[in-house]
């Protein structure tokens, strides 16, 4: 099972240790160059979350609020 993933982790890897080494030769202004090596970060995590969210993979806060009062109740 762990050795179908290994090819999509070692793809994800270079990737990224390439995007950072592009990075880092630019002659951008650090502080700009820090803003932008994390919008890849950012732009991955919306799409993720966009994912959970459509895909109905995620419960809704009502639920979610059901869910932690039964396990307070449980708890007492």
């Amino acid at each position: 099972m762990g050795n179908q993933r290994l090819p999509l982790k070692a793809g994800l890897a270079i990737a990224g240790l390439t995007y950072f080494q592009i990075f880092s030769h630019l002659g951008l202004h650090p502080i700009l160059k820090n803003y932008l090596i994390l919008v890849p970060v950012q732009i991955g995590v919306l799409i993720y979350f966009g994912y959970i969210y459509w895909s109905g993979k995620s419960e809704s806060p009502s639920r979610l609020r059901a869910n932690v009062a039964d396990r307070t109740k449980k708890t007492e």
